[in-house]
């Protein structure tokens, strides 16, 4: 399953990675426009923002997924090399927002556009790369171990999540699908 799992993610990556790059493509030439409809625009933030919390949760102690690709040193080095590129793609339009602010009129709608094309851009290679090789192939150790740590939203979502089952149960006078959340601790109080 973790296999089937890392080939979407990488597949998910690498797709994004095409659009994001058309369209930041599309945003230079200025054929691309912003929607009109906010309602869009959330609908998009809220998918990516999922997105990245469902594929970036590693909890503790779970056995880690093969990467999608035999890693080698070749593999590893063109991850680090595409993944500079795109951050430096990335920080050329930002200068070149900066740029075109300070010495020409204010930046119009298409340098928004490909900035914001660009950051998409580098968040889809990052997860192609995420899944295609494992970070712990490409990153310094240090990142690694802060990475690793649980992610605070999911644990409170979970632990929300198990105690209204634990109270749903107690009120329904079923006491013996109240477990606790951990061996050796105490039931929760009931309320």
């Amino acid at each position: 399953m973790k296999r089937y799992l890392a080939i979407y993610g990488f597949a998910c990556g690498f797709l994004g990675s095409l659009g994001a790059a058309a369209m930041y493509v599309a945003a230079l030439r200025g054929e691309l426009r912003i929607p009109d409809k906010p309602a869009l625009i959330t609908t998009i933030l809220a998918v990516n923002a999922s997105t990245w919390v469902l594929a970036l949760y590693r909890p503790i102690g779970e056995t880690p997924w093969q990467p999608v690709f035999r890693v080698t040193r070749i593999v590893a080095g063109l991850a680090k090399a595409l993944l500079s590129g795109v951050l430096t793609l990335v920080v050329g339009t930002i200068i070149y927002l900066r740029w075109q602010t300070a010495y020409r009129n204010p930046p119009g709608e298409q340098a928004f556009l490909a900035f914001v094309m660009s950051v998409a851009l580098l968040q889809a290679v990052f997860l192609a790369i995420y899944w295609a090789v494992r970070p712990e192939n490409i990153f310094p150790s240090r990142w690694i171990r802060r990475w690793n740590s649980s992610n605070p939203l999911l644990v409170r979502a979970i632990k929300a999540i198990r105690v209204r089952k634990t109270r749903a149960n107690r009120r329904a006078g079923n006491p013996e699908q109240v477990k606790p959340e951990k061996p050796g601790q105490r039931p929760l109080p009931r309320s």
